[in-house]
């Protein structure tokens, strides 16, 4: 474990010294998309107020979902996005070999070297619409409740990353797979959501195949007061992290099942 921290401080010094090179380049990335995360907050806070209510969740609390998915995407995907623009192009020009030459298990490596610094936009943003929603909202705060959204922020950040590295995996087994990782982004939207507003067939998909509900939908209804559990009753939400546990589990054992499987293109 030593080791693995000694060599991520290294990457993450090597990623900041880069980012430090290009501020510019940083800084209006970061804009940019603190500008679009900023507008979906604006048009969904709109769209709901419009109508008053979403299914019994108001415009704040249907932001408190998108902020508390937001910041466990931004925290997941520094760890673990690198699947999809790293891994697959490597996997298809062959390059992936040179993973397999290092002298330690391919999953660490690939962590510890494409941490993603950039994803800062993200959490910036999205921990200050968590703020101003609980302050919206009036949800006591309480040393509970901090430690609360921390655990509920990690097994969220788990489960993206479980999801990137499940919709990655095949391309081990046949070069290309980039269609998986489109239908994820499709349904992480439909996510920002209460599920409860979809017919119960997606309710079950994005509550225990593809979980987006364990992620935000299902945690913040106790602070919220709410008993919006659909057909699976309120223990499920105290059961998000060992269904986290399980889940990321699977998705490493099943990268790597895949990784053995690996065949260089000879590229």
């Amino acid at each position: 474990m030593g080791r693995v921290l000694r060599l991520w401080s290294v990457w993450a010094g090597v990623h900041i010294r880069g980012f430090i090179a290009y501020r510019t380049s940083f800084f209006m990335n970061f804009f940019a998309q603190g500008l679009n995360y900023a507008v979906d907050f604006l048009l969904m806070w709109i769209m709901i107020s419009a109508f008053d209510t979403m299914n019994g969740w108001n415009a704040f609390e249907v932001m408190l979902l998108y902020a508390v998915s937001l910041t466990a995407y931004g925290f997941g995907g520094a760890f673990f996005f690198f699947v999809r623009y790293t891994v697959l192009p490597d996997v298809l020009s062959g390059a992936f070999d040179d993973v397999l030459l290092k002298p330690m298990n391919p999953l660490p490596y690939l962590v510890i070297k494409n941490i993603n610094l950039g994803y800062i936009t993200h959490l910036t943003l999205s921990i200050t619409m968590l703020v101003v929603c609980i302050r919206t909202l009036a949800i006591p705060v309480s040393l509970f409740t901090v430690l609360y959204l921390i655990g509920t922020i990690i097994c969220g950040a788990l489960i993206f990353g479980g999801m990137f590295l499940l919709i990655t995996a095949p391309a081990f087994l046949m070069t290309q797979a980039r269609s998986l990782g489109d239908i994820l982004f499709f349904l992480r939207e439909s996510a920002w959501y209460p599920i409860s507003i979809f017919p119960r067939f997606l309710q079950i998909i994005m509550t225990v195949i593809i979980p987006f509900g364990m992620i935000n939908f299902f945690p913040v209804q106790p602070l919220l007061g709410k008993q919006d559990y659909l057909m699976f009753g309120g223990y499920i939400v105290w059961l998000i992290p060992v269904f986290t546990a399980v889940f990321y589990s699977i998705a490493v054992w099943f990268f790597n099942f895949c990784v053995k499987r690996y065949k260089s293109t000879g590229s």
